[in-house]
This record gives structure tokens, C-alpha cells and sequence, in this order.
């Protein structure tokens, strides 16, 4: 996507809003969505967001911890206060049963493999494809991903569709980027010495930052 054609939307709060989360759609089309910011709240947002009645939010993750992190969200009541119903399809949950809630997480095997989804046996409001980026480059050895876009452009017929993430691959399409007004700060240290990395990032891990290390280093 060129940059004429790129929408900008700035996100007003620290936290990704409804108000940002209500401009991502595009009828008729996938909208893929550059949140900049990883752990913004996007998802979150979407979580909260109640369908029009009688149809379902669907929030498609591409592996099954994201799944349960959720799952494990909602059951300690963290979105008792929306009043919505949700469900968590993966392989291994207890229940794979799309009928009757509000909101179905759903690990992006399952979703094609359950036939009420594949075949749009139910009424979909939105769908929201997260971490698009791990879809990309797992379709390479995940066949339930090969030609994932392709599969999912028939249910913009039905739903608003986006896919949204912080690290949009290289030469992906990008229609959407959200500025969000605040910005974590991250210092980022260069050095030649493993020895003093490794003391340095000990010391950072014992006053509870987060750390991530890159090293071109086989040892």
C-alpha cells in the first residue's frame, strides 16, 4: 500500500480505544491494520466490543496460547463487566460449540475446520484476524494458513473483516496505521562485549525491565 493510499488514525489515551477500534472497517474489503504498538489493548478493545444482536464477533489468533491467555482473561472475570458471552475454540478445549455467545475466540485451525464457521452457518458482525504477520509466515509450513487471505475474502459478503499487527512483514499490504498519543520508551544498547551485555542485562532483569537480546553469536 503506498503512502497516499495509507489512513492514519490517532489514537487519543494510552490504551486502544472503541472509538479507534470503530474505524478499522472497511465493508466489502480486508482491512489489514499496522497497531505500531504491541500490547496497545487492541484486542482487548475488540473483546469488549458487543455485536449487533443476534450476530457474533469472531477473533481469530494463529496459535493456541494466545487462545488460553485469553480464555484464562475471561475466566478470572476480566470482561464480567461487558455482560458478553464468550467461547475459546481450540484443539483440546472443552467446548467447540459457536451457537449461543457473543464472542468466540477461535485458533485459526479450528476456524476452518468447524463447519458452521467455514460455511458462515452463523451470522457474523466483525471478525478480527490477530497477529496477522505469524499468519503470513507460518503459511509456509502450516497448511491450514496457505492462501489464508484468499479463504477469508468470501466472508467480507457477511462480517466486517480486518486483520491487525504490530509487525507487519516486509512488502505486506498495509491500509491502516494507528498513532498512538503515548509511545513506551526503549533504550536500545549496541556493544561488542558479551560479557558486559550479560552483566548489564542481569542487572536490568533484577529491577523488573524487559529485556530482549539479539546476538549474531552460535555460542
Amino acid at each position: 500500500m503506498n503512502g497516499e493510499d495509507l489512513h492514519i488514525i490517532k489514537n487519543v489515551g494510552e490504551w486502544f480505544t472503541q472509538d479507534t477500534l470503530s474505524q478499522i472497517w472497511r465493508s466489502g474489503k480486508i482491512t489489514h491494520v499496522d497497531k505500531v504498538v504491541c500490547g496497545s489493548g487492541a484486542t482487548t478493545a475488540f473483546l469488549n466490543l458487543k455485536p449487533s444482536n443476534g450476530k457474533v464477533n469472531v477473533l481469530i489468533v494463529p496459535n493456541v496460547n494466545i487462545a488460553k491467555s485469553k480464555e484464562k482473561a475471561y475466566r478470572c472475570g476480566d470482561f464480567s463487566h461487558t455482560g458478553l458471552s464468550m467461547n475459546f475454540i481450540y484443539q483440546g478445549s472443552s467446548s467447540k460449540n459457536v451457537y449461543d455467545h457473543d464472542i468466540l475466540v477461535v485458533v485459526i485451525d479450528s476456524f476452518f475446520n468447524i463447519k458452521a464457521l467455514r460455511e458462515k452457518q452463523i451470522q457474523f458482525d466483525k471478525i478480527l484476524v490477530d497477529e496477522f504477520h505469524s499468519c503470513e509466515y507460518q503459511s509456509s509450513f502450516r497448511k491450514s494458513l496457505h492462501e489464508f487471505e484468499r479463504r477469508m475474502r468470501p466472508f467480507t459478503e457477511v462480517a466486517d473483516v480486518a486483520t491487525i499487527t504490530a509487525s507487519p512483514n516486509m512488502f505486506s499490504p498495509i491500509d491502516i496505521r494507528v498513532q498512538m498519543e503515548f509511545v513506551p520508551r526503549q533504550t536500545i544498547h549496541l556493544s561488542e562485549d558479551f560479557d558486559e551485555t550479560l552483566y548489564r542485562i542481569s542487572k536490568l532483569l533484577k529491577e523488573g525491565a524487559k529485556v530482549a537480546m539479539f546476538t549474531n553469536s552460535t555460542t
